[in-house]
């Protein structure tokens, strides 16, 4: 309560989710990060501040990785000013069948938003492939496929992001507007405590 209003995780109203293989297909629309074992390529939630409390560590794998979001947007402009620039446009993402009343299935907003001196981000590859689902939802253009591509290989860069291992009561805080984070595939214990 001290960092704001919770929100809920999913349509269901959690407002915690385990983070744990429940064998949920990742690639489906309505597939979560936190409900696969599957590796998360650098993203960002759609909440101002995430958490992370480890209760337990997993067998092997989850290794957790941060990387600034206004570095590489800065690199970006730096190296491939025009592909910066196709990520301050519209970018469409799939909402995976969790829709407030008075919204549609799907939404627009941009990669990279410049706003008053600093640069909001906000990133979810695998959204935006879910989206094309929608017939009504712009092809991924070869432009935007290749903006990507090189954001993605910019957050992949080891110059750039953070690696940690969890222990037992480690607490990450995120603030979705300046970072995106990732994860790598894990196997949790056959005993689920």
């Amino acid at each position: 309560s001290h960092f704001g209003e919770a929100t809920p995780q999913n349509a269901k109203g959690h407002a915690l989710g385990h983070v744990c293989d429940l064998g949920v297909d990742y690639g489906a629309p309505t597939g979560r990060g936190y409900q696969t074992n599957a590796r998360l390529p650098y993203h960002t939630d759609s909440a101002d501040v995430v958490g992370l409390l480890c209760v337990n560590t997993s067998k092997s794998g989850g290794q957790n990785s941060v990387v600034s979001s206004v570095t590489l947007y800065n690199e970006m402009i730096r190296r491939r000013p025009d592909l910066a620039r196709v990520l301050m446009g519209p970018v469409y993402r799939d909402r995976r069948d969790e829709i407030e009343p008075g919204q549609g299935p799907w939404y627009c907003i941009p990669v990279f938003n410049p706003w008053q001196g600093r640069v909001f981000s906000t990133h979810v590859r695998s959204s935006v492939r879910k989206a094309q689902r929608f017939p009504e939802v712009p092809r991924i253009s070869p432009q935007l496929e290749e903006a990507m591509d090189f954001l993605d290989a910019l957050a992949e860069d080891p110059a750039f992001y953070l690696d940690m291992d969890f222990q037992r009561g480690d607490m990450q805080w995120v603030c979705n507007h300046f970072l995106l984070h990732s994860r790598t595939s894990f196997e949790d214990f056959p005993e689920p405590q």
